[in-house]
């Protein structure tokens, strides 16, 4: 089970003219959804506020990790990945190496 949290955001700002404040707390609002989203994280309701001079937001019930996630990428061709005793070569090598994991984790694929 994803562990949730509250978290909160304050910026200090200088003194933001009354017509800007409103527009200054939507915009946050907006940002703080759209790169959450981006990274990938969860949360419930954003509530914005502030004063004049400090913006906050609380985040509500925002996952505390981002989910696991599958990756799927093409590496070199299997004639390339290894030699004609089965071995992997240099590409094959260089590939994983590349990806961070192990030879022996690479699977090969029809497409």
């Amino acid at each position: 089970m994803e562990e949730k949290g509250t978290a909160l955001l304050e910026i200090g700002t200088e003194e933001l003219p009354p017509q800007f404040f409103f527009d200054a707390c939507e915009q946050l609002e907006q940002l703080l959804k759209k790169k959450l989203g981006e990274k990938r994280l969860v949360c419930g309701k954003i509530s914005v506020t502030g004063t004049p001079r400090r913006l906050t937001a609380q985040i509500d019930e925002l996952n505390s990790r981002q989910p696991d996630q599958t990756k799927e990428v093409k590496g070199p061709s299997k004639s390339a990945a290894y030699d004609a005793s089965g071995n992997p070569t240099g590409a094959l090598l260089g590939f994983a190496k590349s990806q961070g994991i192990s030879v022996d984790t690479v699977k090969i694929k029809d497409f």
